[in-house]
């Protein structure tokens, strides 16, 4: 996406300023092909990729000038194919006579489009030694504000004092990427502080992020100091090398209930329902990415029932998670431990209990807790027996479910759930 982004804003600039003068005069003289010819040699020879227009190219110089392409075909020197739609750069020519200059550009990467700005506060600073602040303003997908230094030297581009706000989060760091060969090189190091959890997750979502479901909340701050490296989007994640740490207060999981998970954990899904939530106190982990797999061995959550500790690994390029966690519940006057696999891509986990010793092991401990009468029930590891601590299960999970919800006091007697009937 990098790469793509710069390729465009190469684009931009050639067919803007290279172009201006040229462009006053091609309404009369110059016929559409020869506009396109021009443009796509003249991107070709200093990106080294192949551009193709597609389409009719529509122009204007005052009072404001523009070029809009409505469709531009991208090949880099590997073969890899970009498709940009409804491409459109624009600026106030006047504004060139000015010390800043702000430049407008949108367009369409199936499905997304974005549309934004991009402000040089020192714009001659800039064409003359490649360095100047700038202001970005992304208006689509979504809205985000950022400040930075900008710097070129050579075939390194630096970022420094990066400052960026969506919502309620916001980054700061610095940002470098080196050009060597048929590859860019990229090192980003920052701190992410947010107030919503979610804003982190729907910017992977860029869709439909305004739309769609929130996941999370909470407070949360992310220390990271990454590298990576190649020309496609893929690459820089499969890629992906770095550590940080995570640490997050206040926070809730919506769509689960613990009380289902124990009662019947091979049934759980994620929901889109606000009502089902886990609610935790407070959660830290430091990770490491190889390759573009993050590992984390130490991530530990406490909640005011319960506490738990996890390890495990998501690999990003094919976004797909992969944990086992260790909950310790006080429930009442019983300890109970219920080990949990977590695995899946990253929108359809799947939870599921690590053998079925996990509901044996508790059984007498979740009994007492949720006053369920089964001292007529034999438990054997035999088939039928499974399905019927598969029935136990399901009642004892909606007994917790009732501790849960009053923080972990038990229930009254007055309704106790009926015993399954015994095995023959």
């Amino acid at each position: 996406m990098r790469s793509t982004l710069k390729f465009i804003l190469k684009i931009f600039i050639i067919t803007l300023l290279i172009l201006v003068i040229a462009l006053v005069a091609a309404p009369f003289f110059i016929r559409q092909e020869q506009i396109k010819n021009f443009i796509q040699n003249k991107v070709s020879l200093s990106s080294g990729s192949k551009l193709a227009i597609e389409g009719d190219i529509n122009f204007g110089i005052f009072p404001y000038s523009f070029v809009s392409i409505p469709k531009a075909i991208i090949t880099d020197k590997k073969g890899a194919v970009t498709s940009i739609d409804n491409l459109k750069f624009g600026f106030n020519p006047a504004s060139l006579l000015k010390k800043s200059v702000t430049f407008d550009i949108s367009l369409k990467l199936d499905p997304v489009e974005y549309a934004g700005h991009i402000e040089f506060k020192d714009y001659h600073n800039f064409i003359d030694n490649g360095e100047s602040a700038v202001e970005i303003n992304l208006e689509k997908p979504v809205t985000v504000n950022a400040t930075a230094y900008f710097e070129r030297k050579g075939d390194k581009v630096s970022l420094l004092n990066i400052k960026a706000t969506h919502k309620q989060t916001q980054l700061v760091g610095s940002f470098q990427s080196i050009f060597s060969g048929n590859s860019q090189n990229i090192n980003i190091t920052g701190t992410i502080d947010t107030q919503n959890l979610d804003d982190l997750r729907k910017l992977y979502k860029l869709n439909d992020a305004e739309k769609d479901f929130s996941l999370f909340s909470g407070i949360g701050k992310v220390d990271f100091n990454v590298s990576t490296s190649g020309i496609k989007s893929e690459d820089f994640i499969s890629n992906l090398n770095g550590k940080g740490s995570i640490n997050l207060s206040q926070a809730t999981i919506y769509g689960l209930d613990l009380g289902e998970i124990i009662g019947a954990p091979q049934a759980v899904k994620m929901e889109k329902n606000y009502d089902k939530k886990i609610e935790i106190n407070k959660a830290d982990a430091t990770f490491t990415i190889t390759n573009g797999i993050a590992v984390t061995q130490d991530l530990n959550i406490t909640s005011s029932f319960a506490n738990a500790q996890a390890k495990g690994q998501a690999d990003l390029s094919k976004q797909i998670l992969a944990a086992n966690i260790d909950v310790n519940a006080n429930l009442a006057a019983a300890q109970v431990n219920i080990p949990l696999t977590v695995s899946g891509s990253f929108g359809d986990l799947k939870v599921s209990t690590r053998g079925s010793d996990a509901i044996l092991n508790n059984l007498n401990a979740l009994k007492n807790a949720s006053k369920i009468q089964l001292n007529n029930v034999k438990i054997n590891l035999d088939k039928d027996s499974l399905e019927n601590i598969k029935d136990i299960g399901k009642g004892l999970g909606m007994n917790l479910k009732s501790l849960l919800k009053n923080k972990g006091n038990a229930p009254a007697d007055s309704a106790p759930a009926p015993a399954p009937e015994p095995t023959q």
